[in-house]
């Protein structure tokens, strides 16, 4: 024997919606804590030159998601209103030519503090594709802020490409239940 519910919205025992229907199967959470928000993905909208041995913040200046606003297209800057754990995918496509030994790190920075790395070595070649890096950290809301910076150990005329929003990005959101 089974049973069949038939209901557009679901509400707690104090009348607040937690999720609706619209009837043909597309379901909208109500409740924040449902929801993977803020989330955000930004992408960098042309070539950046990255220095030798220096920590470089990267120029991220282009939004596809920032539901919350919580990101900032001028200072790079993910700063989230809502206290949590958050995931983070950063995706750099480098070319860090070189000549000798060296390495390249990409950093997440929280309030201007690492909080993760990924580190590579390369050899007497380039070193071209994609590097990526991702992570899961607490957020206390409005007080605490995220970059992305770079570093690499191989020379001069070393650089982070764009190609469209699909070579080079940051995205992040909310955990739910985390």
């Amino acid at each position: 024997m089974s049973s069949i519910i038939k209901v557009n919205t679901f509400q707690d025992a104090n009348g607040n919606a937690l999720f609706s229907s619209d009837g043909s199967g597309n379901v909208t959470t109500s409740a924040s804590g449902l929801q993977n928000t803020p989330a955000f993905r930004a992408s960098l909208s042309s070539t950046q030159s990255i220095s030798s041995n220096t920590d470089t913040l990267v120029q991220l200046d282009s939004e596809q998601i920032d539901t919350d606003s919580c990101y900032d297209t001028s200072t790079y800057k993910f700063t989230p209103n809502v206290s949590g754990k958050y995931y983070f995918y950063i995706q750099l496509f480098t070319d860090f030519t070189t000549t000798q030994f060296g390495a390249s790190v990409i950093y997440l920075r929280k309030n201007g503090s690492t909080v993760a790395r990924d580190d590579a070595n390369y050899g007497s070649s380039d070193y071209w594709g994609a590097r990526r890096l991702s992570f899961i950290v607490d957020a206390n809301g409005s007080t605490d802020y995220f970059q992305v910076y770079v570093r690499q150990g191989g020379g001069v005329g070393n650089q982070i490409y764009s190609n469209g929003t699909d070579w080079t990005y940051w995205q992040g959101y909310k955990l739910i239940g985390a």
